[in-house]
């Protein structure tokens, strides 16, 4: 697992990171990839996911769970995680923020490309957008990684807005229906998204997760549609369908419910 700046600065989601790792007992090296974007603009999403990044709850999560700095501390860095890909023969690369450590990745070593198999990003908009611009924020959050990863040899999925505006939603009623008591941190994050929802976007009809797609797909690909653009980036994230452009596969569809029943499932 990988941390990022993107929904908050690299410290909180670093922090938040750790928490999640223990919290659902994964068996994962983390790492921290790059904290800012190649041209050093400041992104944030003010406090959409609460003023931590965890819906106001990071500080007791990481009591309770035995998170401390001395432990972030021991976090590997980008050598460490080239290394370790360098020694798998297939490894598939899920990012679901700025595209910043992918892109120093295989710039400042090359020799990882021909071990990533797969790489699923939540980002982009092909009709749908929500920066200016015409982008979307984990797209804007660095345009030129955008460029970099976009225009690699990498062998690209992407689940743009257009498909996760559609298919990542969860209804409110459906939160409420829920089962969280083996995990009941979960429904005060998805209830502050759902409360950002309402607040920022005036959608009162739940949250929206847009990064759990190519998890999804990554575990079950039947579920899903795609289709090929050929796609070019500008410097600010914004992509669009060019004859030269590089071959990206773009989800288009989703099988409906299949976020929500994968939910409930996961909770027992």
């Amino acid at each position: 697992m990988i941390s990022t700046f993107g929904n908050m600065p690299f410290k909180y989601t670093t922090r938040n990171m750790n928490i999640m790792a223990k919290y659902l007992n994964m068996n994962s090296v983390l790492c921290q990839g790059i904290g800012e974007p190649s041209d050093g603009h400041e992104v944030t999403c003010g406090d959409f996911h609460g003023t931590d990044g965890l819906a106001g709850i990071a500080d007791s999560m990481a009591i309770k769970y035995g998170v401390t700095d001395s432990m972030i501390a021991t976090n590997k860095d980008l050598a460490y995680l080239a290394s370790e890909i360098n020694q798998k023969d297939s490894v598939t690369y899920i990012a679901v923020g700025p595209l910043s450590t992918l892109a120093n990745l295989i710039t400042k070593y090359p020799e990882t490309v021909s071990h990533i198999k797969n790489v699923y990003i939540m980002g982009g908009g092909i009709t749908h957008f929500n920066k200016e611009g015409q982008t979307e924020y984990n797209f804007a959050g660095d345009g030129p990684a955008v460029q970099t990863v976009l225009s690699s040899a990498l062998d690209i999925t992407i689940f743009p807005l257009d498909i996760t505006e559609v298919y990542a939603s969860i209804a409110k009623t459906e939160i409420d229906s829920m089962d969280f008591s083996k995990y009941p941190e979960m429904k005060s994050i998805l209830l502050q998204n759902y409360a950002s929802n309402v607040k920022y976007t005036k959608d009162a009809t739940g949250c929206v997760i847009h990064d759990c797609l190519p998890v999804l797909y990554y575990y079950n690909k039947s579920k899903f549609s795609i289709k090929d653009y050929k796609l070019t980036a500008n410097n600010i994230g914004h992509i669009e369908e060019a004859a030269d452009g590089k071959l990206i596969h773009v989800a288009t569809d989703m099988e409906k419910d299949f976020l929500v029943n994968t939910i409930k499932e996961s909770l027992k």
